[in-house]
């Protein structure tokens, strides 16, 4: 009984840092958020740039040739 009558009479300033101290630990996670996602979307930038467009490079011509060189 005590207790219930207690927790009914917390005062303003508790809640008021309970709701900045949630705020605080919300910004940080949005935070660490976005740093996921540029760990996430570096490697795929890293993927296109230096493996996928080489490759199309160096294939396309060969294929040109190919399908140019069946024609004649």
């Amino acid at each position: 009984q005590l207790g219930a009558r207690i927790d009914g009479k917390v005062s303003q300033e508790v809640y008021d840092l309970r709701h900045e101290a949630l705020a605080s630990r919300v910004t940080t996670l949005e935070t660490l958020r976005e740093t996921d996602t540029e760990r996430i979307v570096a490697p795929r930038r890293w993927l296109i740039a230096s493996v996928i467009v080489p490759l199309v490079g160096i294939l396309l011509p060969v294929v040109v040739l190919l399908v140019q060189g069946g024609g004649s």
